[in-house]
Formats: C-alpha cells, sequence, structure tokens
C-alpha cells in the first residue's frame, strides 16, 4: 500500500500512480508530470507562475511553498516542456477524514486552452485514488465553475464546489480525449521559441486560466451557508 510521504518524498514514482491512458498520452508529448517539494529548484518558478497570474497583493497564500509550509499534508503537482514549469497546483489532504481541498491551479498564460490544466487535475485525481481519497473541495469565483463542473464538481454554497470521487469514467475518457485532440502530434507552440528561462517571467499583466481553493475559509463557508454573508473571492480571469 502506497501512503502519502511515499509520494511526496518521491519514494514512489508519480508515473506509477497514474492512469495507464493518461501516462500514455503524456508519452506521446513532451509534458511531464511531477511532485515538487519546498527543496526543489521548481517551486520558485510555481511561485511566480502564481505572481503573475493572481492580482498584485492576492498571490501569497496560492503559492505552493506557502501550502507545502502551512499545511502538513500539502502536495504540489508541477506540469513542465523541457525542464520548463507551465503549470501548477497545490492541495492540502485530509487523511482522516479521505478528503482534499485544492489551494490554486494555474498555468502560463501562454499555454492556456491546452488542457494542461485538466492533466493535472486528473494526475491529482489518480494520486487521491491510490490514497483513498472520497471527497475533492474548493473555492472559486463564477468564472471557473464551468472547469470545475465538467468534472462532476457541485456547487455547495458561497461559491464552494465538492465531487465526490473517482471522477466518472466518461469524464475521465472525454478529458484524455480533448488532450489528445490537441496534442496528438505534439505540434510546437510558436511560443516555445521564445519560451522563458527559469525565474525569468514577463508580461505579468497576462493573466491564465486560473483555479483556486481558499481551504481557510472552506470550512467557514459550511457553517455559514445559511446566512446572507459571503466569501471574498478572487477574479480568476477564467
Amino acid at each position: 500500500m502506497i501512503h502519502f510521504d511515499d509520494i511526496t518524498s518521491k519514494t514512489v514514482d508519480l508515473y506509477s500512480i497514474l492512469s495507464k491512458s493518461l501516462r500514455k498520452s503524456l508519452a506521446r508529448t513532451e509534458f511531464t508530470i511531477q511532485v515538487i517539494e519546498e527543496a526543489d529548484s521548481e517551486i520558485q518558478e510555481a511561485n511566480l507562475l502564481i505572481e503573475e497570474v493572481f492580482p498584485s497583493g492576492e498571490a501569497e497564500e496560492y503559492k505552493p511553498s506557502y501550502v507545502l509550509g502551512s499545511n502538513e499534508n500539502g502536495l504540489c503537482l508541477a506540469c513542465l516542456k523541457r525542464g520548463i514549469l507551465l503549470g501548477c497546483i497545490s492541495v492540502s489532504f485530509d487523511l482522516e477524514e479521505k478528503a482534499v481541498a485544492i489551494h490554486s491551479l494555474a498555468i502560463d498564460p501562454k499555454y492556456r486552452a491546452q488542457k494542461l490544466g485538466s492533466v493535472l487535475l486528473l494526475s491529482l485525481h489518480d494520486v487521491c485514488h491510490e490514497l483513498g481519497i472520497q471527497s475533492m473541495s474548493l473555492i472559486s469565483s463564477e468564472q471557473g465553475k464551468g472547469f470545475y463542473q465538467s468534472f462532476g464538481f457541485k456547487e455547495m454554497a458561497l461559491q464552494s464546489y465538492e465531487t465526490r470521487l473517482p471522477f466518472s469514467k466518461r469524464v475521465v475518457r472525454k478529458k484524455i480525449s480533448d488532450f489528445n485532440h490537441i496534442h496528438g502530434k505534439d505540434k510546437a507552440l510558436p511560443e516555445d521559441e521564445r519560451i522563458r528561462k527559469k525565474h525569468t517571467r514577463e508580461d505579468k499583466s497576462e493573466y491564465s486560466t486560473t483555479f483556486f481553493n481558499r481551504h481557510k475559509r472552506h470550512k467557514q463557508s459550511k457553517k455559514e451557508a445559511n446566512t446572507s454573508s459571503a466569501v471574498e473571492v478572487v477574479n480568476p480571469f477564467y
């Protein structure tokens, strides 16, 4: 049986956890999915990505370094291409309750609509399956709800979204098919020739498809579900 620490310490190969269909799809491309830790060089690149895609003053609590440092069971998965970080998802697990909360999911602006967010969420889904996690939750703005609902998330209260796990087989097949349709021949994007080196991100005024969860407010939102109070949610520019 695989334990959470086996995944975060990279004792277990992440690709041994991913579904066969997802591994096969990734193998046709130059994209890779990997676990990143606080000590890894990629963590700074992930932090810079969060700074780039979140409005000024809102980014700190969504950075992978913050999520990992403030949660005992935090995890960050990153999507890279030729060593360049293009996206990341940061979450925290409640292993006793068999639940996971998404804190942030961000994709490089130049790679929006490439289904990388879906691949990261599917990768997280496979990790959850291995750990016996039964539910996934987050808080998002109105702009992000279409993405989440396409995975089966239901809006609960105060822009809070939850779903039972695993995702339906139909949803998984559809998401992988969409990714394959775009990347089946792994065509190089125009931006590839101008892709930035690590730690040198530009055009910070351009925002990507960003999905996030204010986990600290998530439990509060459940308590306030029958009240008129609201949770402040950052516009993800979905």
